[in-house]
């Protein structure tokens, strides 16, 4: 693995390992259910089928929880330990758990979906190109899957890391503050510092690190993992699908895409 890739790849880990007692607490206002509800039938306009899912940077299992219990075989991986055994005192073995990194992923298995949702490729860009994640991911899916990925788009990075937000989680505080100034444009590295206090270990400090992925990148990134994209949107935090993606407007692009098999034959 390149130095770089490892040193960055390690960094969110640690970010999540240290984070992950008071994840869904800062997180409790993501609507999952919704979310997945919006999602789901624009999956099946592309031909949806099976019910085996890989849960892609799953975390504590917000999106891996509902997709069981609407009756999916869910595999998840995550490259944070900490995130993964939240996920585990949640559902014991009703999910098969995988603690691994989307940069080197091995072949878990053949999944007619994968998801990879909560900004996943966003850290993953900060490294370079899409194209080694995205390719882990379509070793793992099974002929005729889809996948499902969303992107932060430049308004996510001009407002949300550049505000501070502050929630109490179980008793302690956890201060969210973006490093950046409102202005952030395509292709740019954004920051934000998280700090908990009042927890028993002590203040704790941790960095988010992402970039922003232009649509231009993203589909090169597909095309070079031998994927296609099927279909791409934009969405806001009402959760409805619109066409086009406007980066200035949006706070996520979302995209589906199976595999290319003009690609796949001609190998």
């Amino acid at each position: 693995m390149d130095p770089q890739i490892k040193s960055i790849s390690d960094e969110s880990a640690v970010t999540y390992d240290l984070m992950a007692g008071h994840y869904d607490g800062f997180t409790g206002h993501h609507d999952y259910e919704v979310w997945l509800g919006a999602l789901l039938p624009a999956l099946e306009a592309r031909g949806l089928s099976g019910n085996r899912l890989l849960d892609a940077g799953c975390g504590t299992g917000k999106s891996s929880i509902p997709m069981l219990e609407r009756g999916w075989d869910v595999t998840a991986c995550d490259h944070s330990a900490e995130m993964l055994e939240r996920l585990r005192e949640k559902v014991g073995g009703r999910i098969r758990t995988e603690h691994t990194d989307l940069r080197v992923m091995p072949v878990l298995g053949e999944y007619d979906l994968i998801l990879c949702l909560g900004d996943v490729l966003n850290y993953c860009a900060v490294t370079g190109s899409l194209a080694p994640a995205l390719s882990g991911l379509a070793r793992n899916l099974a002929p005729g899957g889809l996948l499902l990925f969303d992107l932060n788009t430049v308004q996510t990075y001009r407002t949300f890391y550049a505000e501070t937000i502050e929630v109490e989680v179980d008793g302690d505080l956890v201060r969210w503050t973006g490093q950046g100034d409102g202005t952030a444009g395509e292709g740019d590295h954004a920051e934000s510092v998280m700090e908990i206090t009042g927890g028993p270990d002590g203040p704790v400090r941790v960095v988010h690190r992402q970039r922003h992925v232009s649509r231009e990148e993203a589909l090169l990134g597909l095309a070079q993992a031998g994927l296609r994209c099927l279909d791409l949107f934009g969405q806001g935090f009402d959760a409805v699908l619109e066409k086009p993606l406007e980066e200035g407007r949006h706070t996520k692009a979302i995209y589906i895409a199976g595999v290319d098999t003009d690609t796949e034959e001609g190998r």
